[in-house]
Order: structure tokens, then C-alpha cells, then sequence
């Protein structure tokens, strides 16, 4: 069985199991070899799954952010053990003591920094929910309450990304989208990744109408 049939037996087991629809592309040395859009884009709707069709990314603009974050490592723009504090001096959560630590890069990069989703404040928004705020002022609302631990000494999933965005954004002096644009989603062609919808006829609801 070659590449392509495992690749179409795989889809068409998730149809019937996991998923309403998918987008499936595969590259060897660079090279497309596989391309296909399978199921349904909405299924309320019965819109047939395109390979044009938008999703909304959620937490993979995490790894995202992270790749800019190694492209500014690449041109020699930060060090992965700078403190954040080297391009946002106001970024100075405390520990659960008190006292004060500096986060790094790295510490962000591997959510050793001590921000964890399960102790976000009420003012500050985690993502998808809370206050629609910028990211600059979200993360100096963060910055007022304390880490779950010292950074470096555990490990908490959280909202280490969204400040290692706002490093990008400093380094660039532009908004986070023009900096992504700019160091990844530009390079590489990503032209409907952005933080608005570029052909809202095209996005995939992420939830079931009711």
C-alpha cells in the first residue's frame, strides 16, 4: 500500500470515528505529494470541506509564535536565557513568596515560567473567553497577579506563549500579527493566517449550531 492509500485509509477512518471533515497536505523534500479536503466544513449546513477552507487555529498559534521566537534566535535578536524583562521591563509577576525572579525566553518557550491557565485573574483573558483587551494591556494586567511557582521549578501548560508574543511584538515595534507576518506566516505563503478572518465565506464554525 503506497503513501497515498494509507494516507486516504487514515482520513476515512477519522471521518466515521473523530472528525466532521479535515484538510490533509503532505510534502517529501518540499514537494506537494498529497492533497486532500474530505468531509464537511459545516455540518449543520452539509458545506462540503474545501482545500481552501479556513480554521480558526486557537492554541496552534502557540507554536506559532514559538517558531518566530527561534527566528529572532536565528538573527541574533534575542538569547533563549535573556529575561523578558529585557524587552518588556514591566513583565515582573512575583513568585507565590513574593520574592522576584526573572522568567526567560527558554522558561516561556517550555511553560517552566510558572503562568498556568488554571490561575488566570478574573481581569486578564486567557484566549478565547474573558475581557477583549490588547496584548499589551493583557499581559501587564497579568503581571500584577502571582505565578503558580518560581520559574524553573515546575511545569504548568498556560500563558507563557501569549507573553513570548509580546516579546515579538517589542522586538519588532509593531503589533504581534505584523511581526508574525513578518519572521513566519509571510515566508512561508501563510496568506489566510492572521488574527481576523481574511473570507469569513470560507471559515469552518468551530461549534454545532444550535
Amino acid at each position: 500500500m503506497g503513501l497515498v492509500e494509507r494516507v486516504d485509509a487514515a482520513i476515512d477512518a477519522a471521518l466515521v470515528k473523530r472528525v466532521v471533515g479535515c484538510v490533509v497536505l503532505v510534502n517529501i523534500d518540499g514537494k506537494p505529494v498529497y492533497a486532500r479536503a474530505a468531509g464537511l466544513a459545516d455540518r449543520e449546513a452539509a458545506t462540503p470541506m474545501q482545500l481552501d477552507t479556513i480554521f480558526r487555529l486557537a492554541s496552534v498559534t502557540k507554536p506559532i509564535v514559538a517558531t518566530a521566537v527561534l527566528r529572532l534566535h536565528d538573527l541574533g535578536m534575542l538569547g533563549l536565557d535573556d529575561p523578558v524583562t529585557r524587552f518588556l521591563p514591566w513583565f515582573t509577576p512575583p513568585s507565590p513568596d513574593g520574592t522576584q525572579t526573572d522568567i526567560t525566553i527558554r522558561q516561556l518557550l517550555n511553560h517552566t515560567s510558572g503562568l498556568a491557565y488554571g490561575n488566570v485573574p478574573a481581569d486578564v483573558s486567557p484566549g478565547l473567553s474573558g475581557p477583549i483587551l490588547s496584548l499589551k494591556e493583557n499581559l501587564k494586567r497579568l503581571a500584577r497577579h502571582p505565578l503558580v511557582f518560581a520559574p524553573g521549578t515546575g511545569w504548568e501548560y498556560g500563558m507563557s506563549i501569549d507573553v513570548l508574543g509580546g516579546v515579538v511584538a517589542a522586538i519588532n515595534n509593531s503589533t504581534l500579527e505584523a511581526a508574525l507576518d513578518k519572521y513566519v506566516t509571510g515566508p512561508l505563503g501563510m496568506v489566510d493566517t492572521h488574527f481576523h478572518v481574511t473570507d469569513p465565506a470560507r471559515l469552518a464554525p468551530p461549534l454545532c449550531r444550535r
